[in-house]
């Protein structure tokens, strides 16, 4: 079986979505394919810059990304601490997105919508397009290119079933760890590995009455080794990422406490990458389900060598 698109586009993150929603509001049809169902579990990105609200302002989408249901009062406020009972540092202090001003350069100002906000947004406007085709569970398997086209084998990864799909334009939107980038010899140079974390992702409605350092989109745990643990609100309500900063030679997890697999309300996480680690000290725990009010939390017993010894 073989189709036939104009332009066929690999990867249906923002860029990809991006792309497919450009071409379709210019009337030019395209067949966008991604591999997996489109959920976003851990937000790549959380910030949606100037430029990016300008390209939605020509689309006619930015009240669509300013009307995203992150909080316009949530404080941005960058803080610096040695831990949520310890030492506040510094704070750079950044208003609610609904109160940032606008750029002297720009009709557009930066909006803080986190990945799984923004893709559904975009992803909205691209199929809204009769000339957008947008194919989930497919994944690039191979291509050739020949003179007067690009001929690729996609496979449907809930079928296996694979077939053909010829174009003018190929288009990788798939990421660092892109197929069509390797398929064309493309080489990276430099360090693959950017950092050494371990991001957790947890939950809780009221996190901030945890602590006495008050709201704030990031938070910077400074030790001896400098910084070695950061706190963001991804929704400026209740789901946080937690990042444990390891080396190439020191995993990030290393710090570990016993922990009861019952009776801990306060070790609930929804999703991790490699590991659950305490937001106070960095040690391990096991997790359950949801967190529950911060009110019903008891204080936490931790006997890591990264004091405090208590998170609340």
């Amino acid at each position: 079986m073989t189709d036939r698109t104009p332009i066929l586009i690999v990867g249906a993150g923002p860029v990809g979505l991006a792309l497919a929603g450009d071409l379709g509001w210019r009337g030019v049809p395209c067949t966008l394919i991604e591999k997996t169902d489109g959920r976003i579990d851990h937000p790549k990105m959380d910030l949606i810059g100037v430029r990016t609200m300008e390209f939605c302002r020509r689309w006619g989408i930015a009240d669509w990304v300013r009307d995203a249901p992150y909080p316009g009062d949530y404080p941005q406020d960058y803080v610096w601490l040695t831990a949520f009972t310890g030492y506040e540092l510094g704070r750079e202090q950044f208003p609610g997105r609904a109160f940032e001003a606008l750029p002297p350069e720009s009709p557009q100002k930066r909006e803080r919508v986190p990945q799984d906000m923004f893709d559904p947004i975009i992803k909205r406007f691209a199929t809204s397009f009769p000339a957008v085709t947008l194919h989930h569970h497919t994944e690039l398997v191979t291509f050739e290119e020949k003179p007067d086209r690009v001929v690729a084998t996609v496979r449907d990864n809930l079928s296996d079933a694979t077939r053909v799909i010829e174009s003018d334009y190929l288009v990788g939107t798939d990421g660092g760890a892109s197929t069509v980038r390797e398929r064309l010899g493309i080489r990276m140079s430099g360090h693959p590995a950017l950092t050494y974390t371990t991001n957790v992702i947890f939950r809780c409605r009221d996190f901030h009455l945890l602590h006495d350092k008050g709201k704030g989109y990031r938070f910077i745990f400074i030790g001896p080794e400098g910084t070695w643990l950061t706190i963001v609100a991804i929704n400026g309500a209740d789901r946080f990422r937690m990042s444990i900063v390891g080396t190439p030679t020191r995993s990030s997890t290393a710090r570990t406490i016993s922990v009861p697999r019952s009776g801990a309300p306060w070790a609930r996480i929804s999703t991790t990458r490699s590991s659950r680690s305490c937001a106070g000290c960095g040690a391990s725990w096991l997790p359950t389900a949801t967190a529950p009010p911060a009110s019903s939390w008891p204080a936490i017993p931790c006997t890591s060598p990264r004091r405090p010894a208590r998170l609340a």
